[in-house]
C-alpha cells in the first residue's frame, strides 16, 4: 500500500469574430447613448470582468491584452487631454453629413451592427511609433526614464522582483539526468535580465535620435535614429530604487484565486495580485464565480479520476483513504499556491517501489501546470541541498519534487522557505 503523508505547516516545495466584434458593439452602445464622459471613470473599475467576459468566447480567448487596451482606451484617467463628450462627437458627426449612424435609443444600438465588421478593430494592426527623444549624455535621468516608459508602453515582458529585473522565459530541452536540478522542455521559469538582454529590449522597444550637422543647412541638422547603447542598459540595471516596472510576485499556468477570492483567468500580467499568468494558448472552460453545489461535486469527482488506479492504503469505513484525501489537498495547493502565504510540504512514501509514488506527484504536476514538475536530488550535504532549493526558488518555480530521499530533509534555509512569503 502507498502512504501520503501531509506535514501541515510547511510550505509546498514549492471577437474579432467573422460576424462581429462585441467590444465595439458595446463602445459605440457607451459612447452614443448620451452618457456623460465620467460614465468611463465609473466603469474603469469593471475592467477585468469585461474582459473575463470576452475572452470566455473562444473566438476572443487570445485576445485578452488587446481587449484590454481597448478598454482602457475609455477610461478617463489614461487620457492626456480632456475627453470628447457626446456633444463634440455630435457636431463632429453633422459635419460630416453622418448623422444617421446614430442609434435611436442605446438598446437598439448592438442590432444595429449585427452581422457588420468593424474596420477600426484589427488585431494585427501596427501601434503607433513611439515618440523620439534627442540623446544627451547631460540628461542621463530624463533619458532613462524615457526608456522605462517606452519599455512599458511597448509591452516589454520584463518586471521586478526582490531587487531583480527579471523576465518570463520558457525552458527549451529537456534537463539531463546528469543536472542537480531538473526541469522538462517547456518548463515555465523567471530569468534574470541581464545588462546585454536589457539592451536589446531598449533597442527593440525604445527611440532615441541624434542631431548630425548638416553641411547644406546649418540651421536644420539631420536626425538620425541612435542606438542606445549598453551602458544606458547596465545604468538603469544600477538605478533600482527608481524602478517603476510592475512586481512580479510569481508565475502560473492555470486560472487561479486571487487573495480576495476573486478568479484570474485573463493572460497576461495581473496588476491585482502581481501575479503573470501564461497558458501557452491553452483555453480553459469557463469557470463560474459563484458554482452550485452540484458543480462542486462534479468538479470534486473530475479531481479525483486520474488517482483511481492508485493503490492507497483504505484506513477509514468503506474503503476511504486519508492518504487519496492527502493527494487532493496537494491537487488544490497547488492551484491556488502563489495566493497562499504558507502551504504544506507533501511527502509520498511506499514500502515497496513501483507502487507509483513519482507517477501520483506527476499527477498533481500535470493538473496544476499541464507538464511534469521540476525535480531535484538530494546533494552530499545540507549546504548543496541549499545551493539547490534556493536555484529552484529564484527560477520561480510552481512545484519541486525532492526525488529519492535518503536522509532527513531538513536545515535553515528549508524552514525558511517553508514558513517566509515566497
Amino acid at each position: 500500500m502507498t502512504n501520503f503523508v501531509d506535514y501541515s505547516g510547511l510550505v509546498t516545495s514549492k471577437r474579432r469574430s467573422a460576424r462581429k466584434n462585441p467590444f465595439t458593439v458595446a463602445s459605440l452602445r457607451l459612447t452614443f447613448s448620451g452618457s456623460k464622459p465620467a460614465v468611463y471613470q465609473e466603469l474603469g473599475d469593471a475592467r477585468q470582468e469585461w474582459v473575463d467576459w470576452s475572452i470566455s468566447d473562444p473566438a476572443f480567448a487570445d485576445q485578452a491584452d488587446h481587449i484590454g487596451r481597448r478598454w482602457d482606451s475609455l477610461h478617463a484617467e489614461k487620457s492626456d487631454g480632456p475627453m470628447v463628450g457626446y456633444g463634440t462627437l455630435r457636431m463632429f458627426l453633422a459635419e460630416a453629413n453622418a448623422l444617421d449612424v446614430l442609434p435611436p435609443d442605446q438598446e437598439s444600438a448592438a442590432a444595429d451592427f449585427e452581422g457588420e465588421d468593424d474596420p477600426d478593430y484589427d488585431t494585427n494592426e501596427e501601434p503607433a511609433a513611439p515618440q523620439p527623444m534627442l540623446w544627451d549624455t547631460n540628461k542621463v535621468n530624463q533619458m532613462l526614464d524615457h526608456a522605462e516608459a517606452q519599455l512599458l508602453d511597448g509591452g516589454a515582458p520584463i518586471y521586478q522582483t526582490g531587487g531583480r529585473i527579471v523576465h518570463p522565459v520558457r525552458t527549451e530541452r529537456h534537463s539531463s539526468d546528469e543536472e542537480a536540478v531538473r526541469r522538462p522542455a517547456g518548463a515555465l521559469t523567471i530569468q534574470d535580465v541581464s545588462p546585454t538582454r536589457l539592451e536589446l529590449y531598449m533597442n527593440d522597444k525604445v527611440r532615441f535620435v541624434s542631431a548630425i550637422p548638416n553641411p547644406n543647412k546649418s540651421d536644420k541638422p539631420s536626425i538620425v535614429k541612435h542606438t542606445a547603447p549598453l551602458k544606458l542598459a547596465q545604468q538603469y540595471i544600477a538605478r533600482s530604487d527608481q524602478w517603476n516596472l510592475p512586481t512580479l510576485n510569481g508565475i502560473i499556468e492555470t486560472p487561479t484565486l486571487r487573495s480576495d477570492g476573486t478568479l484570474l483567468t485573463a493572460p497576461g500580467y495581473d496588476a491585482a495580485s502581481g501575479l503573470l499568468l501564461d497558458m501557452a494558448g491553452t483555453v480553459f472552460p469557463k469557470i463560474p464565480d459563484r458554482p452550485s453545489h452540484e458543480e462542486g461535486v462534479a468538479g470534486l469527482a473530475a479531481l479525483l479520476s486520474p488517482f483511481q488506479g492508485f493503490p492507497f492504503e483504505a484506513d477509514g469505513p468503506n474503503g476511504k483513504s486519508a492518504s487519496r484525501s492527502v493527494m487532493l489537498a496537494a491537487v488544490l495547493t497547488a492551484l491556488v499556491r502563489r495566493t497562499l502565504r504558507a502551504a504544506p510540504l507533501h511527502g509520498v512514501s511506499a514500502p515497496t517501489p513501483g507502487t507509483g509514488k513519482t507517477l501520483a506527484i506527476q499527477v498533481v504536476s500535470l493538473i496544476a501546470m499541464g507538464r511534469e514538475a521540476t525535480a531535484m536530488s538530494q546533494g552530499a550535504n545540507k549546504e548543496e541541498d541549499e545551493k539547490r532549493l534556493f536555484s529552484a526558488l529564484l527560477q520561480g518555480d510552481l512545484l519541486l519534487t525532492i526525488d529519492n530521499v535518503t536522509r532527513a530533509i531538513g536545515g535553515d534555509a528549508l524552514c525558511s522557505i517553508m514558513t517566509e512569503r515566497t
